[in-house]
């Protein structure tokens, strides 16, 4: 295991010795934006990020909230696909946007694949590359998915991004192998 976990009574993270390193209120409250990402939602285990962002808008949770799982037991891409999403071995997350006009899904989709595009490129020095409409590619791999869906207030929409860290090929299913990568 990690040396790391996510003390779910406590609300923070810790180490496997027993330290406390940070919480998700801690991490909201470095972040250099007005309101994006500083409502963090964890989760060690998930069906799907959108489906619990649907749920937290129907609370009605504060836009930018960003929800995390370790895993996701019903991950999907588009088209109802199946997208897999084993624990801790990738970024699993959504973000929830309000309000938001629906003509300005599509841009949304594309500066999103953008942006991770650039971050992998800058942070791990790999050749990633945008894939249209919500695919991020290194060397003809996919190594990252994003799905936006309406949010049932009608006013929000939720961005799912899915980012294969550190899978190895053999840990995909067959039928992936030859199609998906990881940062690894």
């Amino acid at each position: 295991g990690w040396p790391v976990y996510f003390d779910t009574a406590l609300a923070q993270w810790q180490a496997r010795d027993g330290r406390r390193l940070f919480s998700a209120a801690e991490i909201g409250a470095q972040l250099p934006t007005k309101w994006l990402g500083h409502n963090l939602l964890y989760y060690a285990e998930a069906d799907s990020t959108n489906l619990m962002a649907k749920l937290c808008i129907a609370q009605q949770v504060p836009r930018g909230t960003v929800i995390v799982a370790e895993k996701q037991t019903a991950g999907r891409g588009r088209l109802l696909r199946h997208w897999v999403s084993l624990p801790r071995v990738g970024l699993w997350f959504s973000v929830i946007l309000s309000p938001f006009a629906p003509a300005g899904a599509a841009l949304l989709s594309f500066l999103t694949a953008v942006a991770v595009c650039r971050v992998i490129r800058e942070v791990a020095g790999l050749p990633a590359v945008l894939k249209w409409p919500n695919d991020v590619m290194i060397c003809g791999r996919k190594v990252c998915g994003i799905l936006l869906e309406a949010g049932s207030d009608g006013q929000s929409v939720i961005v799912g991004v899915g980012l294969n860290v550190s899978q190895r090929r053999d840990e995909f299913p067959a039928a992936l192998q030859e199609t998906a990568t990881s940062l690894a």
